[in-house]
């Protein structure tokens, strides 16, 4: 009953709240390309959160907006940036058939190079959320850059690898073949065709459901999962998986991948109980 309360009072809030006002950044990546994203100062001392977008996505993306908005009103500092995925400036999404140069090591870079401007501009304790995507990305991140800032690692919607299993294994035989420059369209993620060099889309594909949990259970960091019970993406096994690996799973039964409806609103308290939790310990 509690939770279901401050679930309909938040909803009220965001509903009545005057528009938040977010400012623009940028920043040079380790690539060179100017970066951006949407920044919000918080009250002193409460808190950072570095918001992480989907795949192909940006910081604008709906289930990500959603909580920009109620961190900044709930008075965190929030910060989501837009990966460039090799294109300056980026604001739009991008297309699956789009050629991508981008490799994973270069979005592990760019997490790298916000979280260090984040540090410099917040008060208080650090928090990384990432949805979909974003969230393994997080992992990745963290599980390379451990750093005592950070308090905790937050994951919408995290999971497993697509493809995956067998299919996934006679893929990347076939792509480790090829001339690392040759161009292949190939599924990853959402994408049924996913345009890219060789060499490039093989690094997606070594991020694995093995090498993922791998990078779960040696992080130094807590982690706490929400994942949508009504996500056609989500394995039976997953969330067992996540949990032997020594995340915190939470299951919102009706809700889908993008949390979207009135989900927002149930992942935005969940949200924010992780916070004040991990803030109290």
């Amino acid at each position: 009953m509690k939770s279901i309360f401050r679930a309909i009072l938040t909803a009220l809030l965001l509903f009545c709240a005057l528009p938040l006002r977010a400012e623009t950044v940028h920043l040079t990546m380790p690539s060179g390309i100017q970066g951006r994203a949407a920044y919000h100062a918080g009250r002193p001392g409460q808190g950072a959160v570095l918001l992480l977008h989907g795949f192909l996505q940006t910081g604008d993306f709906s289930t990500l907006r959603q909580l920009y908005d109620g961190l900044a009103e709930a008075g965190y500092t929030v910060l989501a940036p837009t990966l460039t995925l090799g294109v300056p400036d980026r604001k739009e999404s991008l297309d699956c058939d789009s050629l991508h140069l981008n490799e994973v090591g270069d979005e592990v870079a760019e997490v790298q190079a916000w979280f260090q401007w984040l540090a410099r501009h917040g008060t208080g304790p650090i928090y990384v959320l990432g949805h979909s995507y974003g969230a393994r990305l997080m992992v990745i991140w963290a599980s390379g850059h451990p750093d005592d800032r950070v308090r905790g690692l937050l994951a919408v919607s995290l999971i497993g690898s697509q493809p995956s299993g067998p299919r996934l294994d006679a893929l990347r035989r076939r792509i480790r073949r090829l001339p690392p420059t040759q161009l292949v369209r190939e599924p990853l993620s959402f994408c049924r065709r996913y345009t890219a060099p060789a060499a490039a889309y093989l690094g997606y594909l070594r991020w694995d459901d093995r090498r993922m949990l791998g990078a779960v259970a040696h992080l130094r960091i807590p982690l706490d999962v929400v994942l949508g019970g009504a996500d056609p993406n989500l394995r039976r096994h997953w969330p067992a998986r996540l949990d032997g690996a020594g995340a915190r799973v939470t299951i919102l039964p009706k809700a889908s991948h993008f949390m979207n409806g009135l989900h927002q609103f149930a992942l935005l308290d969940w949200v924010l109980d992780r916070l004040h939790g991990t803030t109290r310990s």
